[in-house]
């Protein structure tokens, strides 16, 4: 039985396959799109294969490019969408941390004694001092707070990005070289499909935490952290 070869018009892949397939459409291993095989002579049935064989091809399988993981044609928009509000989430909570430390700021300086009054009375200067700190101390209390909850966030996304990671090379690793049913095949390519969309959703989820975090770590520094939260998130 001869072979046929031709390429995908969708995503010019090369691909080969039995003349038996000549005139059926087929998926494209790589862009998963219908592809039409030139016309057979002899068309008998066949299985599909998940590896691309150095030797000549099985009349019972379909081989699949070896090393060439499946694209998904198509991703969600709300990745790109996360990442394009990210400058204006990032500016919003700096605007409003600022705002605050101002209207903290003004209240301690409203309430600092003239010259005058601090010459005459020492312990009064001592005392608002004392008030001054208190005053500021929640305020930086709450924003550390905060960073330690993106530092976590961080962490969790970071950690479902490489467990995406890991799940996808598992899957390659199983069916790599192969030969399946029409059946299982499908099934695989949509298991193929899906690691890929995780994947790419925990990236951009780790990005936006990333962002969050370094909005909020600004604010603590301006307000005089001194933990170094940046170390932890690495």
């Amino acid at each position: 039985m001869g072979e046929v070869k031709f390429s995908c018009p969708q995503c010019q892949q090369r691909l080969s396959c039995d003349e038996m397939y000549g005139g059926q459409q087929i998926q494209c291993p790589a862009c998963a799109t219908l592809v039409e095989v030139p016309p057979p002579l002899n068309p008998p049935a066949a299985k599909l294969s998940i590896n691309r064989p150095q030797t000549a091809v099985s009349p019972t399988a379909k081989p699949i490019p070896e090393q060439r993981r499946p694209v998904p044609p198509r991703r969600s928009l709300l990745p790109k969408i996360a990442l394009s509000m990210l400058p204006v989430i990032g500016l919003g909570v700096i605007i409003i941390l600022a705002v605050r430390g101002f209207k903290s700021s003004t209240t301690s300086s409203s309430a600092v004694p003239t010259a005058e009054s601090n010459s005459n009375s020492p312990a009064l200067a001592a005392d608002h001092h004392e008030t001054s700190k208190t005053e500021v101390s929640p305020e930086l209390q709450k924003v550390e707070q905060a960073v330690i909850s993106q530092v976590r966030a961080v962490q969790a996304a970071t950690q479902r990005r490489n467990t995406a990671t890991q799940n996808r090379d598992l899957l390659h690793q199983t069916y790599k070289g192969k030969n399946l049913p029409q059946a299982q095949y499908s099934a695989v390519m949509q298991r193929y499909k899906a690691a890929d969309d995780e994947i790419a959703n925990s990236e951009a989820a780790l990005t936006v935490a990333k962002n969050n975090f370094e909005a909020a770590f600004l604010r603590y520094q301006q307000l005089g952290g001194k933990t170094d939260y940046r170390s932890q998130i690495q």
